[in-house]
């Protein structure tokens, strides 16, 4: 398939994610991604995207997430890494099941149901594991993006939370996803000021989020803590 192909291919039937290769004849991968994000549709539009290269080099992985790519994935493929990647498609692509449940999400930082489904996909035990790793590199990752604040590094800033808001979504911490996608959208927007402002909220919805999944999942506890 190339390039086109795959763009016609998501105009013509729905999919729950799409595994794009970045070297296609005719169209390759980042154009076809942005091809698909200028789709009217916006449930073909906003289709989660992991981008699939082999040869990777230094700054690969950036220019498949400025296209639009929601995920990144370097050849020969990792089984593990990949099962993680489909994870975080399926958790952005759940519905709530619920008015009340929608209400509940509002008030909490977790969507309980996407870590419901999340265990019974792949087991409680292998949940941990995966969110024990997420968590260790937590305090590194609010660092950084404080520190890049104070530097007023909108594209620093973007490439750290675009990272925090795609692995914390994969567990139903929807308040702290959607909180690190508006202000990767200010850094992209180049709106310093509401990128700043949004920054400096996260350190408190992240310790909040935390709380919750330790909460939820007392094996955590001494995780990164």
């Amino acid at each position: 398939m190339n390039g086109i192909e795959a763009v016609e291919a998501v105009k013509a039937q729905p999919f729950d994610a799409v595994l794009m290769d970045i070297q296609m004849p005719e169209m390759d991968g980042l154009e076809a991604t942005r091809c698909i994000r200028r789709l009217g549709d916006p449930e073909q539009s906003n289709i989660y995207i992991i981008a699939m290269t082999a040869n990777a080099l230094m700054g690969d992985r950036e220019k498949c997430i400025s296209a639009g790519m929601n995920d990144y994935l370097p050849k020969p493929i990792d089984q593990k890494k990949l099962l993680s990647a489909l994870v975080k498609a399926s958790s952005v692509a759940l519905p709530a099941a619920d008015g009340a449940g929608e209400t509940a999400a509002e008030e909490s930082c977790l969507d309980g149901s996407i870590l419901d489904q999340l265990e019974e996909t792949i087991g409680r035990e292998a949940v941990a594991s995966m969110l024990s790793m997420t968590l260790a590199e937590v305090p590194a990752t609010v660092a950084l993006i404080t520190a890049a604040n104070a530097d007023g590094d909108l594209d620093r800033i973007r490439k750290e939370v675009h990272d925090m808001g795609s692995n914390f979504g994969s567990y139903g911490a929807m308040r702290l996803s959607d909180h690190a996608r508006a202000i990767e959208k200010a850094c992209r927007e180049g709106n310093a000021g509401q990128a700043s402002e949004l920054t400096v909220e996260l350190p408190g919805l992240v310790d909040e989020t935390v709380n919750e999944l330790m909460a939820r999942m007392p094996e955590l506890k001494t995780v990164g803590r």
